[in-house]
């Protein structure tokens, strides 16, 4: 009889032995169901619009790496360096429009949608106004290739106020660019 209890209770032990087990199992097959949703997301997600908005802001630093070359009057007068500097940019601008088709329709939290709301207005004033550097880069080129037609004198002022405008408009720019970044 004394055996017969003795079995009985190893029979309960080994049930709930395999009931803790079990209940221990889907515990664990719901938490790592979890974790492969949220690998998921990051992977399709995540590292897409990471990537994007670091190229976007890699590009941007570019584009304001020809514009502050633009400003230098020797590297200016030359006009392949001038040239490359304006490929420099325009490709620039490709990469972010690119970057910038690949992370608009990606998934946004409430956080980032909202960020990226008070960024593309940001971003569109800086492109404006990188527009409008580009457009003074435009007018000196005119200038410069008629540096012979004109008395020195006056290419010199005429320069210099190009110059000014240029610099004033990089500055207008810069703080379209650090306005988006701060």
């Amino acid at each position: 009889m004394s055996e017969m209890k003795l079995a009985g209770k190893v029979m309960v032990a080994i049930g709930v032995m395999t009931i803790l087990v079990l209940a221990l199992g889907i515990t664990a097959y719901v938490k790592f169901e979890g974790i492969d949703k949220t690998a998921t997301e990051a992977a399709k997600v995540r590292a897409p619009s990471l990537t994007a908005l670091l190229e976007i802001s890699n590009a941007q630093s570019k584009v304001l790496a020809a514009e502050r070359a633009m400003l230098i009057r020797r590297m200016f007068k030359d006009s392949e360096i001038r040239n490359a500097q304006k490929t420099f940019s325009t490709k620039a601008f490709e990469t972010i429009d690119t970057q910038w088709k690949i992370y608009e329709p990606l998934e946004k939290a409430k956080e980032e949608k909202a960020l990226w709301g008070e960024f593309v207005p940001l971003y569109r004033d800086w492109k404006k106004s990188n527009a409008d550097f580009l457009s003074m880069v435009e007018r000196k080129e005119q200038l410069v290739n008629a540096a012979d037609k004109e008395d020195p004198k006056v290419f010199e002022e005429k320069l210099t106020e190009i110059d000014n405008e240029m610099y004033a408009q990089s500055l207008v720019g810069r703080k379209a660019y650090l306005a988006q970044v701060a």
